[in-house]
């Protein structure tokens, strides 16, 4: 219980704690670097306390090119449009949206022919997607930029998560996360270098980063590094249906979060869409005792 809670309140704050970093202007790739970054430095030294480093260097060519395309879509783009989609909309919508990803996973499953056809389970992500759509309802019924970057952002993770089912057939779930994230900051400093470098320089830290020192801390080595050990060591207490309910108490979480330290207010319909999405997403893992679930220890 120590670990879920532990990991339930980390991964439950990022869209809170990365708000008012993202209003101040910080670069959201930047943000996602030096968030990545440190959690890539994070997991390499529990890799190392754990003697599981080497295993590393084992990797072949083949799964490198497997683990660049992890890394590609969860850090570069996944996680960057995330941090867009904080800084568009409020975090409490974005949470939710966000952990709507066992929706998308089911219907990327069935793309890919990983999973059998299922009325029951297409029911359930019509459902969820109602209620994505009623939670990211603006006056006017508009949905605003923010909602579609982190609809985005929650179908791109889902891909991830379909994707990683070979990669975690041969390397450890640990092993993994290291390579792909280290390949992941690689393409955004290549990025970052090419279309944006003035974000690098010292200058940029001093005007905007420095301020926000212990946020950075926070989200790299407490999110991204503190939050992955710990909800892998949730994992080895519990079984993979019970460590999914963090998908379904996060967004309430992030909700209070955001009501106490942001003040956001949230009308009628980002409630309605909370409890369409929780449903769907239940109905769909709910018999999801292996394969698929185990996938989440790449979050």
């Amino acid at each position: 219980m120590f670990y879920f809670l532990i990991t339930l309140l980390l991964f439950a704050s990022m869209e809170v704690v990365s708000k008012p970093i993202m209003q101040s202007g910080f670069d959201p790739f930047l943000l996602t670097f030096i968030r990545f970054g440190l959690g890539f430095i994070t997991l390499i030294s529990y890799a190392v306390y754990k003697k599981q480093f080497l295993d590393i260097f084992k990797v072949t060519n083949k799964q490198l090119g497997q683990l660049f395309l992890l890394g590609f879509i969860n850090v570069f783009f996944s996680m960057s449009l995330l941090q867009i989609a904080v800084r568009e909309t409020n975090a409490a919508t974005v949470a939710l949206i966000f952990c709507s990803n066992p929706l998308f996973v089911l219907i990327i499953s069935l793309l890919f022919k990983d999973e059998p056809f299922s009325l029951k389970r297409v029911f359930a992500f019509m459902i969820g997607l109602v209620g994505i759509i009623t939670a990211s309802i603006t006056k006017g019924l508009i949905i605003d930029n923010g909602s579609i970057y982190a609809i985005i952002a929650s179908i791109s993770f889902a891909l991830y998560v379909v994707l990683s089912k070979k990669a975690l057939s041969k390397i450890s779930a640990l092993n993994t996360n290291i390579i792909s994230f280290g390949l992941g900051l690689l393409s955004l400093l290549i990025y970052l270098m090419i279309f944006n470098p003035i974000t690098l320089s010292i200058t940029s830290f001093e005007t905007i980063g420095y301020n926000y020192a212990m946020v950075l801390i926070y989200l790299g080595i407490g999110v991204s590094g503190l939050g992955y050990i710990t909800f892998m060591r949730m994992l080895q207490k519990l079984s993979a249906s019970s460590a999914s309910v963090i998908f379904f108490i996060k967004p309430i979480i992030a909700t209070i979060l955001s009501m106490i330290f942001l003040n956001e207010l949230l009308d009628y319909n980002f409630y309605i869409g909370l409890l369409l999405v929780s449903i769907g997403s239940f109905l769909i893992l709910k018999p999801m005792n292996t394969n698929l679930l185990k996938k989440y220890k790449l979050f």
